[in-house]
This record gives C-alpha cells, sequence and structure tokens, in this order.
C-alpha cells in the first residue's frame, strides 16, 4: 500500500513538472513570436530624429525620411528576412494558438510585400550612402532581390504548414485565420507562380469549381477579404482528418 502511494506521489510529481516545463516552453515560444512581430511590425514607425543642440536652436542630424523603417530594413536584408519567415512558419505548427495567430497575421501582413510592383524596377534594392532620398525611398518599396524564392517558399511550405494546422483539431480556434492566409496567398501570387494552385489540387476531395472561384480577385487581391475566406473556408470543409491520415501513411 505505501508502495503504491509512493509511486503515485512521483507520478503526480512528474506530471505536475513536465506541465511546468510544457507551460514554460509554450510562453518562452510566444515571447520569441511576439518580437518577431515586433521587428515587422507593418505599423511601426520610425522614432524623432535625434537632434544636436547648436545655439539656442536644435539642429537635425539626419533626416527621417533617409532610413527604411525597421520592418522595411529586415525585408531589405536577405539574410535576416529568411530566418525570420522559416521561424513564424514553425509558429503556424507550434501548439500554441495565440503563437499561431500572430504569425498567420504577419504573414497576412507580408504577403503583398513580395509582389513585384508596378512601373520599371530599379536596381537600387540595397542603395549606398550616395543614394539620394528619393532613389533609397523608391528602393525601399520594391521586394527583396530574394522575392521570388520567398514567393515559393510561402506558396510550398506555409500553405502546407496552414492546411496541416486546419485540419487538426487543437487549432480549430484558428481556422479562419487559416483560411485568410491560404486565400492571401493564393490571391497574391497566383498571376506569379502555379505553386499555390497545384498544392491544393494535390489535396483529396479539392473541389476545382470552388477553388476557381479565388481567381477573380487575384486582379485585386486586397479587396473582399472575407469573401475570400468564406471561399477557402468551404474549399477545405471536406479534407478534415485526410491530410493527417495520409501523413501517417508516408
Amino acid at each position: 500500500m505505501e508502495q503504491q502511494q509512493t509511486t503515485a506521489v512521483e507520478s503526480e510529481a512528474g506530471l505536475k513538472e513536465e506541465m511546468k516545463t510544457e507551460s514554460i516552453l509554450r510562453q518562452v515560444t510566444h515571447s520569441a513570436v511576439i518580437l518577431t512581430a515586433d521587428l515587422l511590425d507593418p505599423c511601426k514607425t520610425n522614432p524623432p530624429p535625434m537632434t544636436a543642440s547648436s545655439g539656442h536652436n536644435g539642429t537635425r542630424v539626419k533626416n527621417e525620411a533617409e532610413y527604411p523603417t525597421l520592418r522595411r530594413f529586415c525585408l531589405m536584408r536577405q539574410d535576416i528576412v529568411e530566418p525570420l519567415l522559416v521561424f513564424c512558419n514553425h509558429a503556424i505548427r507550434m501548439r500554441d494558438t495565440r503563437s499561431c495567430t500572430v504569425a498567420v497575421r504577419l504573414f497576412i501582413s507580408l504577403i503583398p510585400e513580395f509582389r513585384p510592383i508596378e512601373g520599371p524596377p530599379t536596381t537600387l534594392v540595397n542603395p549606398d550612402d550616395g543614394a539620394t532620398a528619393e532613389q533609397r525611398n523608391k528602393a525601399w518599396q520594391e521586394p527583396p532581390n530574394a522575392a521570388p524564392a520567398i514567393r515559393e517558399f510561402i506558396s510550398r511550405d506555409v500553405l502546407k504548414a496552414c492546411v496541416t494546422s486546419f485540419n487538426e483539431p487543437y487549432f480549430v480556434e484558428v481556422q479562419k485565420e487559416l483560411a485568410s492566409l491560404i486565400a492571401a496567398i493564393v490571391v497574391h501570387y497566383g498571376a506569379l507562380t502555379t505553386t499555390p494552385r497545384d498544392m491544393l489540387l494535390s489535396l483529396p476531395n479539392i473541389n476545382v469549381d470552388e477553388l476557381n472561384r479565388l481567381t477573380p480577385y487575384i486582379a485585386k487581391p486586397g479587396s473582399h477579404t472575407r469573401q475570400q475566406r468564406a471561399i477557402v473556408l468551404e474549399l477545405l470543409k471536406e479534407l478534415k482528418g485526410l491530410v493527417e491520415e495520409q501523413e501517417a501513411d508516408t
């Protein structure tokens, strides 16, 4: 009897320790996701320009327009943006709905950044100190040199992560957000690559006609986002559970 009680106590203690460890890990993960979202926050602007005292009047040292925002700086640097995107992709599969939601919303804001802008492209993607403010502003609006590869990564890996999470009961609370991200990938990149369409058509029980309902939005991907989400929800309604079964068989 005493041995059974001792075993029960040890088992309970082990369970509490495991839950504590999982809670700490989840909190650290969420903090990392929040930090990434903060780096790429589209609403964050540059702080007021620094001033240096010169007699009674303050003289502006640098013009704020000469520098990109933190988000734009990260997107301009391939060695920065790619690891951040890979981490956010993993966050979509993390067993933490808070982290998943933040990552999904961040991707939705980032997807338009990697579309080619209208007009003749500029070669001044990373202007040096000799560039004018006008040249810098134009260059900062250009997608980075790695934009085609990033589009393929989002169209393939991020889309796959979205579909997989969408079909797991754990992520039922974020299904609408996941559907919005899937729709954004299809309508923003549908004219640039066939990967999103091919990925979705490779899934079982996908209605081609339902998928084609997203085509009219490709011309104006930022319009009627709720309707786009509704189409994706309808498109994937017969898919639940099948993706997990297929992955288990492979």
